[in-house]
């Protein structure tokens, strides 16, 4: 059928692709394998030693370098803590070490040779992210607390303003009222008194009916 014979021929240029760029690396491998401390210890003494290498497959002199510039390159090192025979350039297989977070931000954590080492980098990574985040969320939390309580506050400080206010409003409009209630007992002793004369009248009027008796 024709499903076997595509994916005979995707394998096919896998397969071609692999090993071609395995043969392009194999220079770049050899070289950074013939990587050699003892002949520079420092970038002066690399400098020197392509000086000589240049006389010899040119067969003419090459002009010398300034002195004062290699005596700055005698402070350097030819090869930095870590670089020499790196991996990255004498390894047959590296492991990629990468994560993608939440927002899909791509972090490379390293290129290592072992994999078991790509995935303890991959966890601690993991490990650090989710701290960080959980530090995040409750420091938000916090946040959202305090403004509650504030508002909160801010609700009952303007609860206690209103409340005097309502007080003088209820007594301005007991006001009127408190001062006719103080009227009031004067014009109660009034009132009270024209029943007595009302009674001194019948009494007055009952006793001129005896005498017309």
């Amino acid at each position: 059928g024709a499903f076997p014979k595509v994916v005979g021929n995707l394998t096919q240029q896998y397969l071609s692709a692999r090993d071609g760029v395995e043969e392009d690396a194999q220079p770049f491998k050899s070289y950074f394998r013939l990587q050699m401390v003892d002949k520079y210890n420092t970038k002066a003494d690399v400098v020197r030693l392509l000086q000589a290498e240049l006389e010899k497959s040119t067969g003419k002199p090459v002009p010398p370098v300034d002195e004062e510039f290699l005596a700055e390159l005698e402070e350097m090192l030819a090869v930095q803590e870590g670089e020499f025979k790196c991996d990255r350039g004498i390894a047959d297989r590296l492991y990629k070490s990468e994560a993608i977070d939440a927002c899909g931000m791509k972090y490379l954590l390293g290129v290592l040779d072992i994999r078991e080492e790509a995935q303890k980098a991959f966890e601690e990574w993991s490990d650090e992210y989710e701290k960080v985040r959980m530090d995040m969320k409750s420091g938000n939390d916090q946040i959202k607390l305090e403004e509650e309580r504030s508002a909160q506050k801010k609700r009952g400080e303007e609860d206690e303003e209103e409340e005097p206010l309502s007080q003088r409003e209820n007594e301005e409009h007991r006001g009127p009222s408190a001062a006719k209630l103080m009227a009031t007992p004067g014009a109660a002793r009034g009132r009270g008194e024209v029943p007595s004369e009302g009674t001194s009248a019948v009494r007055g009027r009952g006793e001129k009916e005896r005498l017309a008796k």
